[in-house]
């Protein structure tokens, strides 16, 4: 079984809806998601997505793994009108708040 280390490709956040709103795609009650990059040892990086329907409350709406990041921005961009440039690095106070248990 190959180890999983979340210290590879940046952790990055889609603007709340309240400076992008999302508004017409799939999940409208969707107003954050967060994205890690987990190198995988021996085999290419993978990509959790957590969707938050809160941000502030820290109300996850789910979560989802992508093998590439080409998908999961041609996902974020189909589902919630994200754009590359949208996305940015989170501070490591925004990525301590958020729960992993």
């Amino acid at each position: 079984m190959s180890n999983v280390s979340s210290t590879a490709p940046p952790v990055t956040f889609a603007p709340p809806v309240s400076t992008h709103p999302f508004g017409g795609f799939s999940r409208p009650w969707v107003t954050a998601i967060v994205l890690f990059g987990l190198e995988v040892e021996g085999d290419a990086p993978v990509y959790l997505e957590i969707r938050f329907e809160d941000y502030q409350a820290l109300q996850i709406e789910g979560d989802h793994l992508m093998l590439t990041l080409e998908e999961t921005m041609k996902c974020a961009e189909a589902e919630y009108g994200i754009v590359p440039s949208d996305w940015r690095a989170m501070s490591q106070h925004e990525i301590d708040r958020i729960p992993f248990s």
